[in-house]
């Protein structure tokens, strides 16, 4: 299976050539980290305590 390495410019490449413009790529990306944001604010983070064996 190709991995995302190989897809994410392929991908960007056909968005900007079928649009003439870099502009819906970067809201794209805009829209992608905005997303991972609201995904990840329920994760508290917290110190590892070591359990008793």
């Amino acid at each position: 299976m190709p991995k995302a390495s190989f897809f994410t410019p392929v991908l960007i490449a056909g968005c900007t050539i079928l649009t003439r413009s870099f502009t819906p790529v970067w809201w794209i990306g805009v829209g992608v980290g905005a997303f991972s944001a609201i995904v990840h604010l329920p994760i508290h983070g917290r110190a590892l305590t070591p359990h008793p064996v």
